[in-house]
């Protein structure tokens, strides 16, 4: 009897081993499948992309606003990208392309903050007055800090200014601020520019029209 049963419990734990091993393999096996169906990042960023666009979101690199008269007045030195903190009925409305910087400018405050003003991006036209933004609220930039001391250092010894140029949305998604450290032209550069402009313009169509005859 001692024998028989000896054997009987000793069968009984091989049967249960192998059950926790079957069971082991199993979800080893499942673990495997999870991993193989998990999209990549380039994956989700692509299926992001496609939703964007389904939506009638901006598209990637897609230009919102450009500063041409920044271009006309100022000569540009250096230029920085930069991140804007903004509130969710101002990228509403950036992404229906009602934003103007025209008359914007950038600056350095006291705690070596990066702001920009007099930036205007009109209130959503689908949100209530007292759940939207002030238009030209002042904004913060998004940079990095050796950049802005750097920004802070020429703005006060050279005596140059901080504009911004354009804003576009990269290809991320997220909207980013095109900055230049820019000095302002003098009425003879302007002249000059606009006759270097004239000239070109003058240029390509004598080509449009030698190609067309």
């Amino acid at each position: 009897r001692n024998g028989g049963d000896g054997c009987w419990t000793s069968n009984r734990g091989r049967l249960a081993t192998s059950r926790s091993r079957l069971v082991r393999v199993r979800e080893r096996e499942r673990a495997r499948v999870v991993v193989m169906q998990t999209p990549t990042a380039a994956q989700k960023g692509a299926e992001m992309r496609k939703d964007r666009k389904k939506k009638g979101f901006k598209s990637t690199n897609d230009l919102v606003v450009d500063n041409r008269i920044a271009r006309m007045k100022y000569e540009f030195i250096e230029t920085y990208q930069c991140g804007l903190e903004l509130l969710g009925t101002e990228i509403k409305s950036v992404r229906a392309g009602q934003m103007n910087i025209r008359d914007a400018f950038c600056r350095v405050s006291k705690d070596n903050q990066l702001y920009l003003h007099n930036a205007n991006i009109a209130q959503y036209s689908f949100t209530a007055a007292f759940f939207n933004h002030e238009p030209t609220r002042v904004r913060k930039l998004l940079l990095h800090k050796r950049d802005i001391l750097k920004l802070k250092e020429k703005t006060a010894q050279q005596g140059l200014t901080i504009i911004p140029t354009r804003c576009y949305f990269n290809d991320r998604g997220w909207f980013k601020v095109q900055i230049a450290l820019a000095r302002g032209k003098k009425l003879h550069d302007r002249r000059e520019d606009i006759k270097a402009r004239d000239d070109k313009r003058e240029i390509q169509r004598a080509m449009k029209s030698a190609l067309a005859s």
